[in-house]
């Protein structure tokens, strides 16, 4: 993960999540997040330009990182490869781009709502209307991707949205190590509200990192928390 606040109380944050069945999957998470967040941070301190754009960027540049990783090929190992999810949060809006299954969701009582769409099996059949989201997550191919980061990446834009929040509450970004348990926004909303009431979003975060271990932690957990409620402060635990 990286994460960078500017003085001016600006926001920047990327999880990457190598892709276990790739060879080098680490370092490939490691290079796409080190690659996008220096871009984005620099985007976001000129204060100038299309922040959708800058995401577009700093996937890209995350893209050209991850190709560049040395690895060994293997006849049962694919090229690098990880998937991706940034924010720029800037005054009172959230930019958010990604490629994978790593996901935003914003967390703000009964408003809380998933932000982002998986490039995922799963995912198309819920779109396709083929299947429930119950029914395609006991799919054994229900975490299959169909976009990532790494040299052998489909074709396609990544996904960018804005999002502007409706009164106070936490940006989450994370990988499927903690959704895996809780995938609903509800569901990790209750987690929030559960936790005591002056917790810091670094106390947060390791809470949800935690409730993903106890639960079973078959998977890289990465999670990072935004605070509106106080300005710049931003935490994460991996």
């Amino acid at each position: 993960m990286f994460l960078a606040a500017t003085e001016d109380g600006g926001i920047v944050a990327v999880v990457c999540d190598g892709v276990s069945t790739s060879a080098e999957p680490d370092t490939a998470a490691r290079a796409a997040t080190d690659a996008a967040g220096r871009l984005l941070t620099a985007a976001i301190e000129a204060r100038a330009g299309d922040l959708g754009e800058a995401t577009r960027d700093g996937i890209d540049a995350a893209q050209a990182a991850v190709s560049k990783v040395p690895w060994t090929a293997h006849a049962d190992l694919p090229a690098p490869a990880c998937t991706f999810v940034s924010a720029i949060w800037r005054v009172d809006t959230v930019t958010l781009g990604w490629v994978g299954d790593s996901r935003a969701y914003w967390l703000n009582g009964r408003s809380s709502r998933r932000l982002t769409v998986d490039d995922s099996w799963a995912e198309e059949q819920i779109q396709a209307g083929a299947m429930t989201e119950a029914e395609a997550g006991r799919d054994p191919r229900a975490h299959a991707l169909t976009r990532w980061l790494g040299a052998d990446a489909p074709a396609g834009d990544p996904q960018v949205m804005a999002f502007t929040p409706q009164g106070q509450g936490r940006l989450l970004l994370c990988t499927d190590g903690l959704w895996n348990y809780l995938p609903a926004a509800a569901g990790l909303a209750e987690l929030l509200a559960a936790q005591p009431a002056d917790a810091g979003s670094l106390a947060i975060a390791r809470a949800f990192t935690d409730y993903a271990l106890a639960s079973g932690g078959h998977d890289n957990i990465t999670v990072v928390i935004t605070d509106e409620t106080t300005d710049s402060q931003l935490r994460g635990a991996t």
